[in-house]
């Protein structure tokens, strides 16, 4: 299946499908120095597991990382992870409110392309100040499995 474009240069880069903190790991240790590494959630987490999803990764990979690296942890690469909600506004809404905003990391709020402009427009103004960012993404076009 091939990768969806977005509209910024480091989201148009290749995405890595990821379970989890483990896999984060594995792809940000083995990602090209100075590359951001663009992941993509699970399929069906924001459902299965809620909107605090993201900033539980971050805590996760933050500790294994440090732990991995050990004596003077090298930072890990600029990471992009999309967090895909489908037509589901109020979970983009809900991890909107709960991501911690931390360098080096962004949050890509996709949503699928038939969402109401209105909708999209109220989501995008807030993400916004957060400095997050929100897409579209063609109706079942998902990230490309890795």
């Amino acid at each position: 299946m091939a990768t969806p474009l977005l509209s910024e240069p480091e989201e148009s880069r290749p995405w890595t499908r990821i379970a989890g903190p483990d896999d984060l790991l594995a792809a940000a240790r083995a990602a090209p120095a100075g590359m951001p590494l663009v992941v993509a959630a699970p399929e069906g987490v924001g459902e299965a597991l809620g909107p605090g999803w993201p900033r539980a990764l971050v805590t996760v990979f933050r500790e294994r990382w440090a732990r991995v690296e050990s004596e003077a942890p090298p930072p890990p690469p600029p990471l992009v992870l999309v967090w895909e909600c489908g037509p589901a506004v109020g979970l983009a809404l809900a991890a909107l409110a709960d991501w911690p905003a931390p360098p080096g990391w962004t949050l890509v709020l996709a949503l699928d392309d038939d969402v109401p402009a209105p909708a999209v427009e109220a989501l995008t103004s807030r993400a916004a100040t957060a400095g997050v960012r929100v897409r579209l993404l063609p109706r079942g076009g998902g990230a490309a499995d890795s």
